[in-house]
């Protein structure tokens, strides 16, 4: 499925519309399920029988804010079987795990819609089309033994295991046609079983996966674990999980200090890409491991979780995936809850609890633990959004997510050590970064690039054999990093950066990550880059700090999560750690280890007590700016942000393409069309308030909140007015407001999606027919920029404004009122 990966550019559909935006979300004691109630579809046909569907796709209703609707797809079908399986693995799970009735007979209703989907061979089709017809022809849909069948297995499985004792005759039924399937599976996977392929470098992949998938293999093998283990006489299914057991331990390649870090790998056929999404492949190690009694499964499934699972979490959680370029996003639901259940998993089988808390903290990003710190779930009506895209999140709440992150908040339920951990902000962190090549100079000038869609940066900088680039490090980086390059080239083709030299072993065009060595950096200083005797693609040298970690907080507690990234013992001297901080230190693989000293490439989880407030976080990283103000008109004064804009709003019709207001993430943006509103620098009056328009002709004009603070003409003031917007839906955020006495004072910012018209009750300013969208051509979306008032204390004088950092916010123009 793919509709949560799309960009939703409408303003209804918000965020706020869940009210999600700074929601305070209390530890879920049990999930809500109504809005994955609301999904179901009562007595939808298939192909003449009447079962219990599922809508794969919600969007808020344009025409009823705060309501839903459901969504199909015209081309693959209203129900899917993706969907409708994992739903009734939610259902069957809170069924029994909450024992609830209810949630069992609609597992038990979506369970015969999965046998509606089963052909007779023990193969699936997926998409039924809204007029009941089984779509069999197209390429997400027709009849297969792949990703759809894998979840159809794991719903059949947890079928029989629910029903087995109150309706031992109807988990007969669903044992008979699970058998089909692994029937059907066993016919592509034994015919190859214990063959490799080469794929270079000295890695070779197991060629036995269904359709070359260890992700498809996780999922068979997640639904067959336990069924192996209450079953134990049904030798087809366990030869199945034995067969899926192996491949996926056998392709987890790297080293500790080497991309994928012994990460299990999703695919075969594309060698150093791992995607968050569908990462199961260390639950299902985990729960095989147990039901074969295969320690080194468990193992496999500890080093990954030890290494690379805690490396996500500390750096920037269930990111998109790795290409190997790391692809921050969209993050979604489906990616977090496989990191989260493979640690949950690793709790349920080894009984320690550090994985309960580590999958408390990866279940925390649902609830706003995450790079915007944006909730996803609305515990009032059961909704999880559809993913964080760069700088907004998708407002629309779709199956796949609802389930996926009820799948992640149940696992949770039960798990003190990780209801522990949710609820948390991140306060400060210190992690992996990139340095792109492309940032880089030969001799003052830029490298010649090339466009990749699979470079971190969108680019990759062309090194030809002998040439260099001196690189900057950024401001921060200091002390010992472990280098890695991420290029492609010839095999055999040398990079070198500074004195650290390394080879590319994989054929040309197929991108692969390779070690450099140790070095210490010098914050501002510079590295040079250089190929040898090849040519060189040279993406991003990625660097990682000996010690990276990330300090958690609520009020009156905080959490620290460090991870090694040296070769050597180190001690954990970090400055945020107090004395009587409770202290836990692991290993790469999980196993405690006493003291204080972390062993190379281990991980450690601190927990102290801390009186006080929270502090502030999201704005430390914002510029500092000074601001002047226009003569005083009346008893107004407009503020000049010439000093502070970041973003071109705008574009003309002779420069269709030249801004990008609402797309931080791409090159292309919508804009508003200059020619259709205001003049440039025009001085607007709204309410009686001058409100002076951003200068259009300008590259840069207004202003994306960012955690700025503006210092403003000290004064005593009544108020601030704001011209400005949001997109990507309505947003409300905290301005802090400075005096000079040094107290201050926090208000709240409320700004409407741009093409939405007023949520807050807010003026308008003004009004462009039409908006130019990212391909320079004007849509029909009526777009406006309103004015918004901000109470000033008029008995202090106001110093500074610290702006929040959501940069879905923009300020287009500033005005201080003084005092009467």
């Amino acid at each position: 499925m793919t509709f949560q990966r799309t960009p939703v550019r409408l303003a209804v559909l918000s965020a706020l519309l869940l009210g999600v935006a700074h929601a305070q979300t209390a530890a879920p004691l049990r999930p809500n399920l109504a809005h994955l109630d609301f999904l179901l579809i009562p007595g939808f046909q298939i192909e003449g029988r009447a079962h219990t569907g599922l809508a794969i796709y919600a969007a808020p209703d344009p025409k009823a804010p705060g309501k839903f609707v459901q969504v199909g797809d015209d081309d693959e079908g209203l129900v899917d079987l993706d969907d409708v399986a994992r739903a009734a693995v939610v259902y069957l799970r809170d069924g029994v795990q909450n024992a609830s009735p209810e949630s069992l007979r609609k597992g038990r209703e979506l369970l015969g819609t999965v046998l509606a989907l089963q052909a007779e061979d023990g193969e699936f089709y997926n998409f039924v089309f809204p007029n009941g017809r089984i779509n069999r022809d197209g390429p997400t849909s027709r009849k297969s033994a792949g990703f759809w069948a894998a979840r159809g297995v794991w719903a059949l499985a947890e079928g029989v295991l629910a029903f087995r004792t109150s309706d031992p005759a109807y988990a007969r039924e669903l044992e008979a046609a699970l058998n089909r399937s692994v029937a059907a599976f066993l016919k592509g996977t034994t015919p190859k079983y214990g063959q490799f392929k080469d794929l270079g470098a000295g890695i070779k992949a197991p060629d036995w996966l269904p359709l070359g998938g260890a992700d498809i293999a996780s999922i068979l093998a997640v639904g067959l674990a336990e069924y192996v283990r209450a079953t134990p006489g049904n030798t087809e299914a366990r030869t199945l999980l034995s067969q899926l057991a192996e491949g996926i331990a056998a392709y987890a390649p790297g080293a500790p200090d080497t991309y994928p870090w012994n990460l299990p790998l999703p695919d075969t056929n594309d060698p150093w890409n791992w995607h968050a999404w569908g990462a199961r492949q260390v639950q299902a190690l985990a729960l095989a491991g147990r039901a074969l009694n295969k320690p080194a499964y468990i193992d496999a499934a500890r080093t990954a979780a030890g290494q690379a699972f805690t490396a996500l979490l500390v750096s920037r959680g269930p990111v998109e995936g790795f290409t190997p370029a790391p692809d921050l996003y969209p993050q979604i639901a489906y990616g977090m809850e496989s990191i989260a259940s493979g640690l949950f998993a690793l709790a349920d089988v080894t009984g320690e609890g550090v994985w309960n808390g580590l999958g408390g903290v990866t279940v925390g990003w649902l609830l706003g633990q995450n790079e915007q710190k944006l909730p996803l779930y609305d515990p009032a009506s059961g909704r999880v959004l559809d993913g964080l895209e760069r700088g907004y999140t998708n407002a629309s709440s779709g199956a796949e997510s609802t389930v996926t992150g009820l799948l992640a908040l149940l696992g949770a339920q039960n798990r003190p050590a990780a209801q522990a951990k949710l609820n948390l902000t991140r306060l400060e962190r210190v992690t992996d970064e990139l340095i792109e090549a492309e940032s880089g100079s030969d001799f003052g000038s830029p490298p010649e690039t090339r466009n990749t869609s699979r470079a971190s940066g969108g680019k990759v900088a062309l090194l030809p054999p002998g040439t260099s680039l001196t690189l900057k490090v950024p401001a921060g980086m200091t002390g010992p990093y472990l280098a890695q390059m991420i290029a492609a080239g010839p095999a055999g083709a040398g990079v070198r950066l500074g004195t650290l030299g390394a080879s590319l072993t994989f054929p040309r065009d197929v991108s692969t990550v390779t070690k450099l060595g140790r070095l210490s950096l010098t914050a501002g200083g510079t590295l040079a880059l250089s190929s040898t005797d090849k040519a060189l693609q040279a993406d991003a040298v990625w660097l990682f700090p000996n010690l990276a970690y990330t300090l958690l907080g609520r009020v009156g507690e905080r959490v620290l999560l460090a991870k090694s990234w040296s070769d050597a013992a180190q001690n954990l001297d970090l400055k945020q750690i107090p004395a009587g901080a409770m202290v836990n230190v692991y290993d790469r693989q999980g196993r405690p280890v006493a003291g204080r000293e972390l062993p190379a490439y281990g991980f450690a989880l601190a927990t102290w007590a801390q009186a006080g407030p929270l502090p502030q976080t999201g704005n430390a990283g914002g510029p500092a700016v000074t601001l002047t103000a226009e003569p005083r008109v009346g008893n107004f004064f407009p503020l000049i942000l010439t000093p502070a804009v970041d973003t071109d709003a705008f574009t003309t019709s002779d420069q269709p393409l030249r801004g990008n207001l609402d797309n931080p993430g791409g090159e292309f943006g919508a804009t508003f069309p200059a020619e259709r509103g205001p003049a440039a620098g025009d001085l607007l009056t709204v309410g009686g308030v001058p409100l002076r328009f951003p200068d259009w002709k300008a590259p840069k004009n207004v202003v994306t909140l960012r955690g700025q603070t503006l210092t403003v003409p000290t004064g005593r003031y009544a108020a601030l007015h704001v011209l400005g917007m949001a997109d990507h839906g309505n947003y409300r955020a905290t301005v802090r407001l400075r005096y000079a006495d040094g107290t201050e004072e926090s208000r709240d910012l409320a700004l409407s999606d741009w093409c939405g018209g007023p949520q807050y009750s807010e003026p308008v300013a003004a009004t462009y027919p039409a908006r130019r969208g990212g391909n320079g051509q004007l849509e029909t979306l009526r777009c406006t920029v309103y004015a918004q008032k901000l109470a000033v204390n008029p008995d202090k004088e106001l110093r500074e404004i610290v702006l929040p950092e959501q940069t879905t916010m923009h300020v287009f123009g500033l005005t201080l009122e003084a005092r009467p």
